[in-house]
């Protein structure tokens, strides 16, 4: 962990300098516009306290989940899909609309 730590601590900030340079360099690049936004949000990370644990509802939707949802990355409340994204950072942006005081879990159906 003191290594991870190090790592972020050292890389992290150089992470978003580069970032906001990028977007400035490259406005029209939906790509780098997402990276600045995740490295360099204001409002910090989506959910700042500690992750909870999965529900058996929501483990149990996991064990056979659509097809059709593949390769995608998921938002669910129980057994409730609050939201579907192709990237990380795209489902992490639509759950910023949301309600802060719902919890979601995510995860990338394989």
């Amino acid at each position: 962990m003191d290594q991870i730590r190090t790592l972020i601590s050292e890389c992290y900030p150089r992470a978003q300098r580069l970032a906001s340079e990028a977007v400035s360099r490259f406005p029209d690049s939906k790509e780098i516009a997402s990276a600045d936004r995740v490295l360099n949000s204001p409002t910090g990370p989506v959910g700042t306290a500690p992750p909870e644990p999965a529900t058996d509802e929501e483990l149990e939707w996991l064990r056979h989940p659509p097809e059709a949802l593949r390769g995608k990355w998921v938002a669910l409340s129980g057994r409730e899909v609050l939201a579907v994204a192709e990237k990380l950072g795209d489902l992490v942006q639509t759950l910023r609309s949301h309600d802060p005081r719902e919890k979601a879990l995510v995860h990338r159906i394989e």
